[in-house]
C-alpha cells in the first residue's frame, strides 16, 4: 500500500475510534439520566403511599 492509504486508512479508524468512544459516552450519561428519574419517581411514589396510608 502506498504511504497516502496507510495516512488515509489510519485517520479513517481513529475517527472511527474517537465517534465510537463519544458515542458510548453519550449512551452512558443517558442512563444515568435515566437511573435518576427512576429513583426520583421511585421517591415519589414512596411518599404519595405513606401519605395515602396516613390519610386512611
Amino acid at each position: 500500500m502506498s504511504t497516502v492509504r496507510q495516512i488515509l486508512l489510519r485517520r479513517i479508524v481513529w475517527l472511527l475510534v474517537v465517534a465510537f468512544i463519544i458515542y458510548s459516552v453519550g449512551i452512558k450519561s443517558n442512563v444515568v439520566k435515566a437511573g435518576e428519574n427512576d429513583f426520583k419517581y421511585q421517591g415519589e411514589i414512596a411518599n404519595f403511599l405513606k401519605q395515602w396510608i396516613v390519610n386512611n
